[in-house]
């Protein structure tokens, strides 16, 4: 009798305990995390990249450009005119012009007397899916515009279906008056004849161009940005 009232209990305890369980799902907004997801599956690929420590002291005429290798050998140089003139110019002595600019710009990257417009900037890569072989590119400018160009075009394979990748580099740096600096590689695998596969195995990408993706891919196209100072 005791086990008897005593399994009653138990189970009277597990109905009601189920019984204040929730009932429903609910709702939730999105994160960065989902959305980071969508985009993978997009094939969209951003990357930011500060240039403030460029940019100080003086300005620069910028130009986004494409540098196309095939086989590792550099065969086409395009070169994109942002119409940006300078990056920098002079803090007005004005207090309402002062104050006017400060308000355009909350954050600036400043010195003594300049301000800078443009001290982040974004690349966005859009991937090939499903096949195809174009490669889109649009360089977002903080605070001024956003801006496409014209697809990457990948050559066809008739024998061989490749897929891309796209990579940053490492180590930015600009020492000199007139620089080139690359930020990003778009890459086309290539075929392993040991393992009979597509890979696309590589090192870091550096300013040197050192990384072993050029000597084994067929097409690479690196995007960068060159600084000329006035």
């Amino acid at each position: 009798m005791r086990k008897s009232l005593l399994f009653l209990a138990m189970l009277c305890g597990a109905m009601s305990a189920l019984a204040q369980s929730p009932t429903s799902v609910k709702r939730e907004e999105i994160t960065m995390a989902e959305i980071s997801e969508c985009l993978d599956v997009l094939g969209i690929k951003p990357f930011r990249f500060d240039v403030a420590e460029i940019i100080t002291g003086t300005g620069y005429n910028v130009r986004f450009y494409v540098d196309e290798y095939k086989d590792g050998k550099l065969t086409d140089e395009n070169k994109h005119y942002l119409g940006l003139g300078t990056l920098s110019t002079l803090i007005p002595t004005d207090p309402d012009e002062r104050a006017a600019m400060a308000k355009a710009m909350p954050k600036p990257v400043s010195d003594t007397d300049t301000v800078y417009y443009y001290d982040k900037v974004a690349v966005i890569v859009k991937m090939p899916l499903e096949g195809d072989n174009k490669v889109g590119v649009k360089l977002d400018i903080y605070g001024k515009m956003s801006i496409g160009f014209p697809p990457l075009c990948f050559d066809k394979r008739d024998s061989l279906t490749p897929f891309y990748k796209v990579m940053p580099f490492e180590n930015m740096v600009c020492d000199t008056d007139k620089c080139k600096v690359p930020l990003v590689a778009v890459g086309e695998s290539w075929y392993d004849t040991e393992y009979k596969v597509m890979r696309y195995c590589t090192d870091p990408f550096t300013p040197d161009m050192s990384n072993s993706a050029f000597k084994y891919s067929p097409h690479i196209y690196v995007l960068g940005l060159e600084f000329v100072k006035d």
